[in-house]
Order: structure tokens, then sequence, then C-alpha cells
């Protein structure tokens, strides 16, 4: 098995019918590769109680979440997973969900994802060109080496 740091985690909106994920406000994280052929992960996630209402109320309803969830550096493309709740942890200012999914393939960022991520991040101006560049560069650059 291997672990990795959780960055960031996107959840698909359950009564969205198209690609509308809410990203949630992550404290801290962690992702476990469970190396098995059937391609299993394990992804516990700090989150603020702010959001227990709502996973407690998915949890009820036992069907599979559609996850992107970024791993080791927020530069990285999100990973694709479809996974289930196995246990919520109730704390006194923030609740740990615990969700065993499997990988569903890797998401290649577009140049509008980056931009809006970038955007969020609280870029403008030069600073925003500067970085946008470089990430589009980036990710041409990966996609070659691997052609």
């Amino acid at each position: 098995m291997k672990t990795f740091k959780l960055v960031a985690l996107e959840i698909k909106l359950s009564n969205s019918e198209n690609e509308d994920y809410q990203s949630l406000e992550l404290i801290d994280g962690l992702i476990i590769n469970k190396e098995t052929e059937e391609n299993r992960w394990i992804i516990e996630a700090l989150l603020p109680n702010a959001s227990l209402p709502y996973f407690e109320e998915i949890s009820k309803q036992n069907e599979p979440l559609k996850l992107h969830a970024t791993i080791s550096k927020t530069s990285n493309d999100p990973a694709n997973f479809n996974a289930n709740i196995i246990n919520i942890t109730t704390m006194e200012h923030q609740f740990s969900v615990l969700l065993e999914g499997m990988l569903t393939g890797r998401r290649i960022l577009s140049p509008e994802m980056i931009l809006k991520n970038l955007i969020e991040q609280g870029l403008s101006g030069h600073t925003l060109l500067q970085k946008f560049t470089h990430q589009l560069h980036e990710k041409r650059k990966t996609r070659s080496a691997f052609k």
C-alpha cells in the first residue's frame, strides 16, 4: 500500500445532471492506494462540521459518490473516483469521512479549468498570466513526454 497527502477534494452534486462538482473545504486528508487489481483506494478527509449534515444525508442513500481527488500537490491534475462512504467520525469542530473507492481515470485540466483554478487562488493581472502560461507549458511538456 502507498499513502499520499490529499490536498483537494471535489464531490459531484447529487442533483446535478451535468458535470457540476463542489469543492470541499478540506482541513486535512490522506489517500491510500491499496494496490489491488481492482484499483481500490481509501480516502480520508477531515472537514469542518458545516458539511456534516450533507455527508450524513448522502451516507443514508448508500450510493457511490463521484469525486475528484488531488493528490500530493495542488498543481497535480485531480484523479476521478467512484467511492462509497465507509464511516463518519464526528469531533468537536470537524469530522472525518472515510471512503473507499475505485480510481476511474485521470482528468486532464483544460485551459479553462487551469484559469478558473488560478483565479480561485486569487491571482490576477501579470501574475495570473505568468502562472497560466507556465501551467499550460508544463501540461503540454508532460503530455508530449508520454507520446
